[in-house]
């Protein structure tokens, strides 16, 4: 009897860990009871870009071909070099016979010209040059392998566990390959982390060797909070397509592939932000540097400490619930002196109607200094009196 017990419990647990929610869906206790659309795709996910919380999803770690969603990679990696120093957009870049040469979408640039990095991007961005994408990786790692060896390098860094980069344009290849969750995450971190670069994604129109190309996400014309962000197709992709559009300060993030058409892509795109912006809200718990307590303080100059949540507490649920929302903070009886500002002194959670939906860390928002040696001695004696 004992060891069916034991066996029974390892059932559950082993049925639990596998039913569970994965970490980055949004918590059941904050979710809308609104199901999210059923969109005409072999795979799409719906993602809140500030807290990386996905809202639905289909089949979301399939493997699939991204196509000219690659690209996304390779102006993050370009759009790093840029922050960190390594390249300034007013470099000029010679196109090689390759990069000329390489086929699908292009900027047309001419072999053995040079042409700045800035403009390269916007080919790759605007216009999904594939010939772009080939310069600026030649240009950045020597050739095109190595470049997609720093794409799989930044794509272990960020947790995409599925994904594989054997080029800078996504044109077939059999070890090249990625799911809707690893591009969605990597399409988060390239609007959170560059804002700057990122708005060329918005732009509807890029000119260069006097060719005008349209951007090919028709969404763009069609609701101005959009501002991107890829499309992509070959045959065995079908048709593809990350968009997002920010709304109030409310940003998601749709990513569709196979498709069957751009009308079926840019349909399914619409559809599930539509879901987000009619089902979820956004409400500021603590705002940063905003003071959530006072802790008590022992040992110290002074006997309590304003703590609050580093970066602020910003809170995504259902619209029907997010004014439920409710705060409760977890200190211990008192702190101990000497704290450095930062220090991570309790927790707040976040609950909906009594069930718990998220937490953060509450830190010391200034320096906890040591009392003289008189007031630490009193506060030793309040101790043992206690």
């Amino acid at each position: 009897m004992q060891l069916f017990r034991i066996f029974f419990t390892a059932f559950l647990f082993f049925t639990a860990a596998i039913t569970a929610a994965p970490a980055d869906t949004i918590p059941g206790a904050g979710r809308s009871p609104a199901a999210p659309p059923e969109v005409a795709a072999k795979s799409w996910l719906l993602m809140e870009q500030g807290s990386g919380w996905i809202i639905g999803a289909h089949e979301p770690d399939r493997t699939i071909e991204p196509a000219s969603l690659t690209k996304i990679m390779t102006v993050f990696v370009i759009f790093r070099a840029l922050s960190e120093g390594d390249l300034k957009l007013s470099d000029e870049v010679r196109v090689s016979e390759r990069a000329w040469r390489t086929g699908g979408s292009r900027t047309f640039i001419r072999v053995n010209s040079m042409v700045t990095v800035e403009d390269l991007l916007k080919g790759v961005i605007i216009q999904s040059g594939n010939d772009a994408a080939v310069a600026l990786a030649e240009h950045f790692s020597g050739t095109e392998q190595a470049f997609a060896a720093q794409m799989n390098a930044i794509a272990g860094e960020l947790g995409m566990r599925n994904s594989h980069f054997t080029n800078s344009t996504g044109l077939p290849d059999a070890e090249h390959y990625s799911t809707v969750r690893d591009l969605s995450l990597l399409t988060r971190r390239m609007i959170a982390d560059f804002p700057d670069y990122y708005r060329w994604h918005r732009e509807k129109t890029f000119t260069h060797n006097n060719i005008t190309q349209n951007n090919r996400n028709q969404l763009l014309w069609q609701d101005e909070t959009m501002d991107g962000v890829k499309t992509g197709h070959t045959e065995s992709a079908g048709y593809c397509l990350i968009g997002s559009a920010l709304r109030d300060g409310l940003r998601f993030i749709a990513s569709v592939v196979g498709a069957e058409s751009e009308q079926s892509r840019a349909r399914a795109v619409r559809a599930l932000l539509r879901h987000g912006y009619a089902n979820y809200r956004a409400r500021e718990m603590f705002a940063d540097g905003e003071a959530v307590a006072e802790a008590k303080v022992l040992f110290g100059a002074a006997d309590s400490l304003p703590v609050g949540v580093a970066g602020g507490l910003r809170v995504l649920a259902a619209r029907s619930k997010v004014r439920n929302l409710r705060a409760r903070v977890d200190l211990p009886d008192y702190l101990e002196a000497p704290l450095a500002q930062g220090a991570v002194v309790g927790t707040v959670t976040v609950t909906v109607g009594g069930e718990v939906f998220t937490e953060a860390p509450l830190v010391a928002l200034r320096e906890a200094k040591a009392a003289s040696w008189f007031g630490r001695m009193v506060d030793h004696v309040r101790l043992w009196f206690r």
